[in-house]
Formats: C-alpha cells, sequence, structure tokens
C-alpha cells in the first residue's frame, strides 16, 4: 500500500497537481481510497489480511488519470465508493432505515453533479432486494427519502442563484439520450482505458466464480451485488458512451474488489504471471495518458 501511494502522489504530480492546485482533487481521490480500505476491512471483502482492494483501486484511478483534474469525477468515486461501504451494512437486515438512508443520500449527492446516475438507481433496488436481503416498504421509503435530501437541502439555493428553469433543465437531462452504441464518439485513449477497466472486472469476475465455494456467503452476496453493479455500468456505458467519463469513476469503485480479490487469492505460476501483466497494463495506460496530457 505505501509504494502503491507513492506511485498514486507521482502521477498525481504529472497530472498538474502542483502546478493546477488540485488540492482537492487529492483529497476525494484520498477519502475514496479511505472508503475502499473501511470496505475491506469491515465487509471482509478478501478473506486474509490484504490491502489489495485499496491498491487495486489506486492503480485503475490511476490508469484514468485523465479523470484526476475533474471534481466531479472525485465527487463521484467519492459518493459511490461511500454508498456502497455503508449499503452493506444493512445485509440481511429489513429494519436497517437509517443505513439505508444515508447510503441512498450519497447517491443523490452524486446526482447533483450527474444527474443521470438516477438510472441505475432501479437496479440497486433489485440488488438490495436480491443481494443485500434489506429491501422493505420502510427500506425502500428511507432510500427514496435519502435520493431527496440533497436536493431538499440544496434546491432552494439552486432555484435561487439560477432560476427555475435551470433546476427543470437539470432533470430534463434523465430524458436526452444520444443514439444508442456511438462507441466512435470515444477518443482511443478513452476506449482502451475503459476496455482495460471492463476487462479487469471480468477477469476478477471469472476468478471469484471459480473460487466462491471458499467465502462465507455474505461474501459472496456482495460480490455477486459487485458483479450485477459492474455489468448494469458497463451496458449502460456501451449505451450511452457519451457518459463514459462520469461513470467510470464508478465502474471502479466496483472493479477494484472484484480484481483485488483476485491479485490476493490467486496462486501458481500463471497467476503471477498475470498479475505482472495487469500492473505493467495499468501503468503503461497512465504513462499513455500523461504523455497525452
Amino acid at each position: 500500500m505505501p509504494v502503491t501511494a507513492l506511485y498514486a502522489v507521482a502521477v498525481c504530480l504529472a497530472c498538474g497537481l502542483w502546478q493546477q492546485r488540485l488540492w482537492l482533487q487529492l483529497a476525494a481521490l484520498a477519502v475514496s481510497t479511505y472508503l475502499m480500505v473501511l470496505a475491506n476491512n469491515r465487509h471482509g471483502l478478501i478473506r486474509i489480511y490484504s490491502r489489495m482492494v485499496s491498491c487495486a483501486y489506486l492503480m485503475l484511478w490511476m490508469a484514468a488519470c485523465y479523470l484526476f483534474p475533474s471534481a466531479g469525477a472525485g465527487l463521484m468515486a467519492v459518493c459511490m465508493a461511500a454508498f456502497h461501504t455503508i449499503l452493506f451494512h444493512a445485509y440481511q437486515d429489513k429494519q436497517a432505515v437509517g443505513t439505508v438512508y444515508y447510503a441512498f443520500c450519497f447517491i443523490g449527492i452524486a446526482s447533483l453533479g450527474f444527474v443521470q446516475v438516477l438510472w441505475l438507481v432501479p437496479v440497486w433496488w433489485a440488488l438490495l432486494a436480491t443481494k443485500v436481503l434489506a429491501l422493505s416498504s420502510r427500506t425502500f421509503a428511507a432510500s427514496l427519502l435519502g435520493l431527496l435530501t440533497p436536493y431538499w437541502l440544496g434546491g432552494s439555493y439552486y432555484i435561487y442563484r439560477h432560476g427555475l428553469q435551470a433546476a427543470a433543465d437539470h432533470f430534463a437531462a434523465l430524458a436526452r439520450f444520444a443514439p444508442l452504441c456511438q462507441i466512435g464518439t470515444l477518443t482511443l485513449p478513452q476506449l482502451l482505458t475503459l476496455s482495460l477497466v471492463a476487462l479487469l472486472g471480468m477477469v476478477g469476475t471469472a476468478h471469484f466464480l471459480r473460487t466462491s465455494y471458499r467465502d462465507k456467503i455474505r461474501t459472496r452476496m456482495i460480490y455477486e451485488y459487485l458483479m450485477v453493479s459492474e455489468g448494469a455500468q458497463i451496458l449502460y456505458i456501451v449505451l450511452q458512451p457519451q457518459l463514459a467519463d462520469q461513470l467510470l469513476p464508478a465502474l471502479i469503485v466496483t472493479t477494484a474488489p472484484l480484481i483485488g480479490h483476485f491479485a490476493a487469492l490467486s496462486q501458481g505460476r500463471m497467476a503471477n504471471i498475470s498479475f505482472i501483466a495487469i500492473v505493467v497494463l495499468l501503468v503503461s495506460m497512465a504513462c499513455l495518458h500523461l504523455m497525452l496530457c
């Protein structure tokens, strides 16, 4: 973890951390990384002592370092990491009203900057019912209140500053769709980064499905939640690739535990070779983006 953190700081400096005073973005990266550490510790994502989830998260973020200067991307990463970390505490507790409320508050906060994230909420409701096993009429109502709370707190100020039309335009974006599957709108570096993150998610998924019998049932349910959420996000990006930069931080949050599980628990010569290849690919992707900056 210290080596990975030093590498991340070096990449952030190369992205203009000092020259452009990107301290807020660095703070968001630090907070989201801490939340990934917390998720691993509190929910036992890896059955041995390992920091591989947070290391994988940092490596994936640096592979997409062109997003680092974006405050919106940092906010999305923090909100998604907080959402999952909090929501998993509601496992098998249909009375966990407060937990579900606070988790969905972070989705509401994320939607203030990227309202299209609300299209993923039905997927998370379904997962709350089938994988977290915590959906009830009370927790469903709590999730709605959580989504609305950021708008109650900030809506009046936003309308005061920008007017009712701006508020209406914010939600009107939910109904605006570009032509489906226009992958050609992505630049080659964007496409390579998305493909790499999605590929690593698939590798982690395949490894977990092959070895999941060694994990506790609760851990299996959490990883199944992550797999479905990952698939939904990839499908969303394929259908609406113009939203790729906004959705990539959320995809990184769900991919990190999957590939971290593979890196920490896979064994054998091929596993060692694969680990080295993954590190080389991630570092090469970061170098590519730095050269293009």
